[in-house]
C-alpha cells in the first residue's frame, strides 16, 4: 500500500459552469478543470503554493470546488481569464513539484517502516526458534 500522493494538471474551463456569482453582485465564478479529484494533501500544498502567489502578484484564490475536478475563481468582468489560467498553471507546477519531493519522502519513510516491520518478524522468528529448543 503507498500514501503516494497523485499529481493533478490544469485541462481547461468549464465553459458550461461559468455562472453569475449569487453572493457578490458583478461577479462571475469561473470554473476550472482538473485532471481529477485532488487528494487533500495535494489541496495543501496548492493553497500553500498559491498564498505564496497571491501575496506576490496580489491575486485572491476565492472559491475551490473539491466535490468535483474544479477549481473555481471568482472574477470580474473586466479580467482576463488567459491570465487567471496561466496563474493557475504556475501555481499547479509549483504543486505537482512539491509534491514529487514529498512523494520521494513518503517512499522512503514506506520502506524504513517495511525494513522496521522484517526486522521484528525476524526477531518474533529467533524467539520462536529459542521457545522450541526449550526442553520440556
Amino acid at each position: 500500500m503507498s500514501d503516494k500522493i497523485e499529481k493533478v494538471d490544469l485541462i481547461g474551463i468549464n465553459r458550461l459552469g461559468i455562472r453569475e456569482d449569487p453572493v457578490h453582485h458583478g461577479y462571475a465564478l469561473l470554473p476550472f478543470k482538473l485532471s481529477g479529484i485532488p487528494d487533500p494533501r495535494w489541496d495543501e500544498v496548492f493553497k500553500h503554493e498559491y498564498a505564496i502567489y497571491a501575496h506576490n502578484k496580489k491575486r485572491n484564490l476565492v472559491l475551490q470546488d473539491r466535490t468535483y475536478n474544479e477549481i473555481v475563481l471568482r472574477i470580474g468582468e473586466e479580467d482576463d481569464p488567459q491570465v487567471h489560467y496561466d496563474i493557475l498553471k504556475a501555481v499547479i507546477e509549483a504543486t505537482n513539484k512539491a509534491v514529487d519531493t514529498m512523494n520521494i519522502d513518503l517512499a522512503f519513510r514506506e520502506k524504513a517502516q517495511k525494513q522496521q516491520g522484517q526486522k521484528r518478524r525476524e526477531k518474533i522468528d529467533r524467539l520462536k526458534e529459542k521457545a522450541d529448543k526449550v526442553k520440556l
